[in-house]
């Protein structure tokens, strides 16, 4: 990376958390791109957006605002601008928000999961109490680099061979057994405070505030 990229990016480009605890990015032309004239990298937060320009800062989104030695920049900036492509706002934690699943007597998947503690299914597919429903690429699918194709195809073969049961007129529906799904959901849960998405050292997009990670498959 330093033989690479300007100097001037070396510390915000350094982590100092676990390998691995953010998404790696894995892309040959990420570093020399970051030698075009017309790219600027920057850890300043966006605060607002006017007409004709965006405000960033002040502060930093890293390194840590508190790191008195750091050379990051925290002053506010006004950039003009002609065209903005908004990359965040993903609300990661509600799976199928905003779409609304209502289940048998009249639950919300959503209002069910948050009440275990965040989203959550067995095996990533199913959730006592839906029946006949299934997730592809649900809560806790696939590991943080890895595919997330293979994933979805896994989920598809397994739900398959729950479609097949009703399908053949073996069963009109199929539901996971409650305690099966807390069950399943505390195990993944307590593998993943041991991974280092949950003890790397960072803020990501895997975990909320609270600690629960419904992205990754430990």
């Amino acid at each position: 990376m330093r033989r690479t990229v300007p100097e001037k990016y070396h510390e915000i480009l350094t982590p100092d958390y676990g390998v691995g605890c953010k998404r790696r990015i894995f892309d040959a032309a990420w570093f020399p791109g970051l030698n075009d004239p017309r790219v600027e990298l920057t850890t300043l937060p966006l605060t607002s957006v006017q007409e004709r320009s965006v405000t960033l800062g002040p502060g930093r989104t890293y390194p840590d605002p508190k790191k008195t030695d750091s050379k990051a920049p925290t002053d506010e900036r006004r950039i003009p601008a002609d065209v903005i492509i908004l990359a965040n706002g993903f609300d990661t934690s509600k799976w199928l928000h905003p779409l609304k699943v209502i289940g048998q007597e009249g639950k919300d998947l959503v209002t069910t999961m948050e009440e275990r503690g965040g989203a959550q299914a067995y095996q990533a597919t199913a959730m006592d109490g839906f029946p006949n429903f299934f997730i592809i690429f649900g809560p806790n699918s696939a590991t943080g680099h890895s595919s997330v194709i293979l994933a979805s195809e896994n989920m598809v073969n397994y739900s398959l061979k729950f479609m097949k049961l009703i399908l053949s007129g073996d069963a009109e529906t199929v539901d996971v057994k409650q305690e099966e799904e807390i069950k399943y959901t505390r195990d993944i849960q307590e593998k993943l405070s041991k991974t280092v998405w949950m003890s790397g050292g960072c803020q990501s997009w895997y975990f909320t505030a609270d600690g629960w990670n419904s992205t990754a498959y430990p």
